[in-house]
C-alpha cells in the first residue's frame, strides 16, 4: 500500500514559514547555537591552540576545489562554499521528487515514504537506506533493520508517536545503474556531484548518498570507516558541524564515541565540544568540506528538514594521505573499513599514482577545475610526496617501488588481464 501523510500526520506537522520552504529570515550560528543546546561560546572563543573555530570561506568555486583536491585537512581544517549547489552548477542534481518530498514534510520518515511513492529514484527503482532513531533522552542510536526502505520507515512511525526522533542515512537507489554523466555502475540518487565539476582525476573520489534529518538530530560523534574526507552538498535546511583535531581525536572519541550532541547536552558533552577545533553552520545550497578520519559530528538546526549529500575523496596532499594510512592499521571491527575493501582502496590509490606518472596528456593528471594548490605547493610535489607516503606500507611500496613490472602487473591485474597471471614472478603478496 502507497504511504499516506495522514498516517504520520502528528509528527509531521510543520510551521508556515516551514511549509513554504524555510524561514525566510534565515538562521544566524549564535540562533543555530542556541537551537542546538550549544555552548554560546563556540562562536566567540578560539578552538585549541587559540586557532580560530571558524572555517575558512572561498571566494569562489576555483578556490574551494583547490581546497578540495589539494588542500591539507588532517589538522582539521574545513573549507565552504557558500551558495556552492548554485555555484557548481548542482542545483538540479539532486531528483525532484525527492527535493519536493522534503520540502512538504517536516518528519524525515514521510519525506522519505514520499520519495518512494514519487520514483525518487527514477525509472521505477526503489529507494534503499539506513533509518535510525533516538529515543526520548537517549544520546545513542538505534537502528530499524531487516525488511525493505518501506518496511522499516513504517516501523520507525511507532517510535516517532513514542517521542523519538528519526534520521535518513545513505539514501541511495535500491541497485546500481549507469550514472547519465559517466556511464559507472553506482546507486547515487543524484545526477552530478562535485566530482563531475572538477574534473581530472584524485586518487579517489567515490559518488555518496543523501541524508534526510530534521531538528535535533544528525550524526553521532565518530570517524568514518576509513580516514578519508567528504564533500557535504547542503541542499535543504540547516545544519551545524563540529570537527575535532588530532591532539584531541583520542580524548573526544573516549568521552562522547557514539553520542549525539542534542538538546540538552551533558555535561561531559558540553566539555567535550569546547574542545572542538572547528564549527560551521551550513545553510540552504552550501557545499563544505572536512576530513572524516577526525571525530566530527553534525546536528540539524530549524524548522525545516535538512538534505545532504556526501561525497568520499582521496586527495593529492601527502599529509591525507598519512592520515588515511594510520586510520587503516586500526583492527578490524564495526565501524572499520572491512580488510577486503581496504586493500581495494589502496589498489585505486596505487593505480591513481601510476598513471599520472606515466600521463601524456591525454588524461589530465589532476582536477583542472581547481586553483593551483596553496602556498606556493605544485601538483607534482603533491603527488610524489603522496606516492611516497603511500610506500610506507609495505603492500603499497611493493607495488610502487622501482620494480616497473610490478607495477604494470598490478594494473594488468586490476584490469583482469589473464597474460600477467601466467607470469608467477609478478605475483604481489598481500603484506599489509
Amino acid at each position: 500500500a502507497r504511504s499516506t501523510v495522514a498516517a504520520g500526520a502528528e509528527m509531521d506537522k510543520c510551521s508556515p514559514a516551514a511549509r513554504r520552504g524555510g524561514d525566510e529570515r534565515g538562521l544566524t550560528l549564535d540562533a543555530a547555537l542556541e537551537r542546538a543546546g550549544w555552548p554560546s561560546e563556540l562562536r566567540a572563543s578560539p578552538g585549541p591552540g587559540g586557532v580560530p573555530r571558524g572555517p575558512e570561506v572561498a571566494e569562489d568555486v576555483a578556490a574551494f576545489l583547490s581546497f578540495v583536491c589539494f588542500g591539507d585537512h588532517s589538522r582539521a581544517q574545513m573549507c565552504v562554499l557558500r551558495d556552492g549547489v548554485r555555484k557548481l552548477g548542482l542545483s538540479d542534481s539532486a531528483p525532484s521528487a525527492l527535493l519536493e518530498a522534503c520540502r512538504r514534510h517536516c518528519c524525515p520518515v514521510e519525506a522519505a515514504l514520499d520519495a518512494i511513492d514519487r520514483e525518487a529514484g527514477g525509472f521505477g527503482d526503489g529507494l534503499d537506506g539506513d533509518v535510525f532513531y533516538w529515543a526520548a533522552g537517549n544520546p545513542r542510536r538505534q537502528e530499524v533493520e531487516k525488511g525493505s526502505l518501506r518496511s522499516r520507515l513504517e516501523r520507525c512511525r511507532a517510535e516517532l508517536q513514542a517521542g523519538a526522533v528519526a534520521y535518513i542515512t545513505e539514501l541511495s537507489r535500491d541497485h546500481k545503474t549507469h550514472h547519465e554523466l559517466t556511464g559507472e555502475y553506482c546507486r547515487s540518487l543524484v545526477c552530478k556531484d562535485v566530482k563531475d565539476c572538477a574534473g581530472g582525476r584524485l586518487p579517489m573520489w567515490d559518488r555518496g548518498h543523501c541524508f534526510i534529518g530534521s531538528e535535533g538530530v544528525g550524526s553521532c560523534m565518530h570517524v568514518d570507516q576509513a580516514w578519508w574526507s567528504n564533500v557535504g552538498k547542503n541542499f535543504l535546511g540547516y545544519k551545524l558541524v563540529a570537527v575535532w583535531g588530532p591532539a584531541e581525536a583520542a580524548s573526544a572519541l573516549e568521552s562522547c564515541g557514539g553520542e549525539m550532541f542534542r538538546k540538552p547536552l551533558t555535561a561531559k558533552q558540553r566539555e567535550v565540544l569546547l574542545q572542538a577545533a572547528r564549527i560551521a553552520l551550513l545553510g540552504p545550497g552550501d557545499v563544505a568540506s572536512f576530513s572524516g578520519g577526525l571525530p566530527h559530528i553534525t546536528v540539524v538546526v530549524g524548522d525545516t528538514l535538512n538534505l545532504t549529500g556526501y561525497e568520499s575523496i582521496v586527495n593529492w596532499h601527502p599529509r591525507n594521505a598519512a592520515l588515511l594510512l594510520r586510520g587503516a592499521e586500526r583492527p578490524e571491527e564495526p565501524g572499520v573499513l572491512k580488510c577486503s575493501r581496504l586493500k581495494g582502496l589502496l589498489d585505486d590509490l596505487i593505480e591513481a599514482v601510476e598513471l599520472c606518472r606515466r600521463s601524456t596528456g591525454e588524461r589530465p593528471p589532476a582536477p583542472p577545475a581547481a586553483a593551483a594548490p596553496p602556498r606556493g605547493e605544485t601538483v607534482e610535489a603533491l603527488q610524489e610526496g603522496f606516492r611516497t607516503t603511500l610506500m610506507r606500507r609495505r603492500y603499497c611500496a611493493r607495488q610502487l617501488g622501482p620494480v616497473s613490472e610490478i607495477v604494470h602487473c598490478v594494473l594488468c591485474r586490476r584490469r583482469r588481464h589473464m597474460s600477467c597471471r601466467a607470469q608467477p614472478n609478478h605475483n604481489v603478496p598481500a603484506l599489509w
